[in-house]
């Protein structure tokens, strides 16, 4: 994706590739097999730092902060989820997200329990068979 580019809608794979792009760019150490596991773990201590800055956020009530905070917990939790694509053959991280919004769909909001009820067998269970 170009650095430039007017984004409207963004997919997952775009963010992807605009990540491990500008980490080309800037100099930073590129992800190999060798260091797949150090970089998903580099990249999990970003996220949750990127969490806690937008907790902060929220919680000062400084609303036009949120969006660029959640972006940046998009754009790791997208690395992280593209370092288990390459490296470890996960499911692509667009693909899983699909297939929790059908598993999501599938949930009936319980008023009794104030809880979403949960299909038959967990997630990666019920995935699995759908």
């Amino acid at each position: 994706m170009k650095k430039n580019k007017r984004i409207e809608d963004i997919s997952i794979k775009e963010i992807q590739e605009w990540e491990k792009d500008f980490s080309k760019r800037k100099g930073l150490p590129p992800t190999d097999k060798s260091n797949a596991h150090q970089a998903m773990v580099v990249g999990f201590l970003k996220l949750s730092e990127e969490v806690g800055e937008l907790a902060e956020v929220i919680l000062r009530k400084q609303y036009e902060e949120i969006p660029a905070e959640v972006s940046d917990v998009l754009i790791f939790a997208c690395k992280i989820g593209k370092i288990a694509e390459d490296y470890f053959s996960q499911t692509p991280l667009s693909e899983e997200i699909r297939k929790k919004i059908d598993y999501a769909e599938k949930r009936e909001y319980d008023k009794s329990s104030k809880d979403l009820t949960k299909p038959k067998g967990d997630f990666k269970n019920w995935k699995d068979k759908n």
